[in-house]
């Protein structure tokens, strides 16, 4: 399996070479099309998603010789390449070039997850006012679509910022798991022996369905005084100098500044304290 994934990075890496030097030869338009990307969309087959995603890092890679180096080793794959030339622009340009060795060595060394979160500090540090309007856009991108159909089932989609996703997220998962474990007690009675998941009398996204439901029911009926439920936030302190305001969900996504500070009022903080050649120390949870 390994061998194979190296294998799968080395052709995408070869792909990206090729299709980015067919483009500078212009080859492409002698068949009548009008750029390189219809070309490869109609004689290759490709998605044009997936044309413009070969021509971009091509085109990308032939500035950043490391990110290129490490992508036709089959060091790093597809995704770590579209994440480090997304900072290819902007203010983080210059920072990525000056860094190259750096960033492709997090690509490297870390999960994919891992690097995202360690990029998403590096861009934080190098481009504040960037992530910021970032956080801005997402969270006016967010988006709640549910309709009635013709035969009186409700379909829907939901798009919400990292804090209110990751709110509706734990809480939705919290209350699945209750009707997991109250589904698997109810059919281990039933048949008198552990029960395999097929038996169970609700799938897992019908328990997760009826887990919306009761989050309905609970807020339609929730006291006035009861407590509402709050994100917890790690707050790094004594970074500034280095690494800027660094902030992140419990299980989340690093969070510019900004957007965390319209939930900080009543919110859990856990205080994280980093002194120069000092252990780290974690305090509990703090409410503001």
């Amino acid at each position: 399996m390994v061998a194979l994934a190296v294998r799968k990075a080395q052709m995408d890496a070869e792909m990206a070479r090729a299709v980015v030097a067919y483009e500078a030869s212009g080859a492409w338009a002698t068949s009548g099309a009008v750029s390189a990307q219809a070309w490869l969309v109609h004689h290759l087959h490709l998605s044009p998603a997936e044309a413009r995603r070969h021509l971009r890092y091509g085109r990308a890679l032939c500035h950043l010789p490391l990110v290129a180096a490490a992508y036709a080793e089959g060091a790093i794959t597809s995704d770590h390449v579209g994440l480090l030339v997304s900072l290819d622009h902007g203010a983080t340009r210059e920072p990525l070039h000056c860094q190259e060795q750096l960033l492709c060595d997090l690509a490297r060394t870390y999960t994919f997850n891992e690097c995202r979160r360690l990029v998403a500090y590096w861009k934080q540090h190098h481009d504040p006012d960037g992530t910021t309007e970032e956080a801005e856009a997402r969270k006016h991108r967010r988006d709640v679509h549910l309709v009635e159909t013709l035969d009186g089932m409700w379909l829907g989609r939901m798009v919400l910022d990292p804090v209110s996703g990751t709110i509706v997220a734990n809480e939705l998962e919290r209350l699945v798991d209750q009707l997991f474990e109250a589904d698997w007690a109810e059919t281990t009675e039933r048949l008198g022996r552990s029960p395999l998941t097929c038996e169970l009398p609700r799938t897992s996204n019908q328990r997760r369905a009826d887990a919306m439901v009761m989050m309905a029911r609970r807020s339609a009926s929730r006291p006035k005084d009861a407590r509402k439920p709050t994100p917890l936030f790690h707050v790094h302190l004594d970074w500034e100098s280095a690494h800027g305001a660094l902030c992140e969900l419990e299980g989340g996504p690093p969070l510019p500044p900004v957007e965390a500070l319209s939930w900080l009022d009543g919110a859990d903080i856990v205080r994280v304290t980093h002194p120069p050649g000092g252990p780290v120390t974690i305090s509990h949870a703090v409410r503001l």
